[in-house]
């Protein structure tokens, strides 16, 4: 977390949505397959928050940072959770 927190939304003076977006997925990168509810709850919040969800390019990441994070965990009862819209 700290060596993304620079690059997460909300923490630069200069927005890039492709920042952003690669931020959520390199952390899902970093925690893939360990589930971690504190990296998925972050996620979420993330792709949730009103200032950034109109950006097509930060969901992606987000998601995709999502899904590795929940990586063979066969939990179907979580999938609820997932929904961003």
């Amino acid at each position: 977390m700290e060596i993304l927190r620079p690059y997460f939304p909300g923490n630069m003076p200069t927005p890039s949505f492709y920042t952003h977006g690669g931020s959520l997925f390199g952390l899902g990168l970093i925690h893939t397959g360990d589930r971690n509810q504190g990296v998925i709850d972050f996620i979420l919040n993330a792709i949730k928050n009103p200032a950034y969800n109109s950006n097509e390019t930060l969901i992606h990441g987000g998601c995709l940072g999502l899904g590795l994070v929940n990586l063979c965990s066969s939990d179907e009862g979580s999938l609820s959770k997932f929904t961003c819209y």
